[in-house]
């Protein structure tokens, strides 16, 4: 192509010099440079248009060739193994519309039979991921409207390896613990508090677990303010001498026992209980962790991790994973 336009652009030079004024020596060059340009655009002009035609042959060649390939593709065994890559990678609409296609090209196949077969499950999956996306736009409107009385009560909790069972659960101006049989230890509340008390049973499958943490809300603004967290203490040792750490107490001790049994209490103003809904709730992750203190009695005791510490805040999402929900004082107040 460059050749061409070189070409044409001598002869029309050359055709802009015969007119101007030039010797017969220079006019004889200057022709027969013409001439011999011109021929040559000739003979290029020719090539040209051979080109065209070739390439014209070679598109259509290759639409035959695309159109060939696109029939391979279209057949129905390439359409139904297209059609189960869509369904396996859970793309249901996709494959749907693959397996219709499938019965509508080749209603009397193989591929068309088990098409209808396949299309089936299709439907009622595709049925079942509606009802349940009906259900979850359902339970999202009641949460909207009860906010955290959709909450369900249950004393008995399951978090990793630990399973924990309340008993008990009560508002009272007296927290009990450390039983040793013919004496006990107790705390008496402040004026104008109460204790939050439970006893509760941990049975876990690890020898040396952390616990669950126990914690207190009240609801403010439609939000769950964390109170506090409720303080854990051994409920009874076999005898004194246990107590006092003189020898081992294996009924307190989860390397020798599958299940301990324990006393929690939290002091709360009288004020807040009275006029708050109450929510104990238990962290979906074991944080609390065995101590020992060799001048302290009892020499081993729980405590809250210190970056293991109950959200200030909670909000209904939060109880979908995250926490659980044991007991609601006041539930009449919400």
């Amino acid at each position: 192509m460059k050749l061409l336009c070189k070409s044409v652009f001598t002869i029309v030079a050359l055709s802009s010099l015969f007119n101007g004024c030039t010797t017969d020596d220079e006019h004889n060059n200057l022709k027969k440079e013409f001439d011999d340009n011109k021929k040559e655009l000739i003979i290029l002009k020719k090539e040209f248009d051979e080109f065209k035609k070739l390439k014209s042959k070679s598109d259509e060649e290759l639409s035959i060739c695309k159109n060939d390939f696109n029939e391979l593709l279209n057949t129905g065994s390439q359409r139904i193994i297209k059609a189960r890559v869509f369904l396996s990678n859970k793309e249901y609409e996709l494959a749907k519309k693959e397996y219709q296609e499938i019965i509508q090209k080749f209603p009397n196949s193989v591929e068309a039979k088990s098409s209808i077969e396949e299309l089936k499950d299709i439907e009622n999956i595709l049925n079942k991921q509606k009802v349940e996306e009906e259900k979850r736009k359902k339970e999202e409107e009641q949460k909207k409207i009860l906010g955290f009385k959709i909450l369900k009560e249950n004393q008995t909790r399951t978090v990793e390896y630990n399973t924990i069972k309340f008993e008990n659960l009560n508002i009272s101006n007296k927290w009990s613990f450390d039983d040793y049989g013919d004496s006990y230890y107790y705390r008496n509340s402040e004026r104008d508090s109460n204790f939050i008390t439970a006893r509760v049973k941990i049975t876990s499958t690890s020898k040396n677990p952390k616990l669950p943490l126990v914690s207190a809300y009240q609801i403010v603004n439609n939000k769950l303010i964390l109170i506090k967290n409720l303080e854990y203490k051994f409920a009874r040792w076999s005898d004194y001498g246990t107590y006092l750490g003189n020898y081992a107490d294996y009924n307190n001790d989860f390397a020798h026992t599958k299940t301990v049994s324990f006393s929690l209490g939290l002091e709360v103003l009288e004020k807040i209980l009275k006029d708050n809904p109450i929510f104990i709730v238990v962290s979906n992750k074991n944080s609390v962790e065995r101590s020992y203190y060799q001048f302290a009695t009892p020499k081993y005791s729980y405590n809250i991790s210190y970056d293991d510490k109950a959200k200030d805040t909670l909000n209904i999402e939060d109880f979908e994973k995250d926490y659980f929900l044991i007991k609601i004082f006041n539930k009449d107040k919400i």
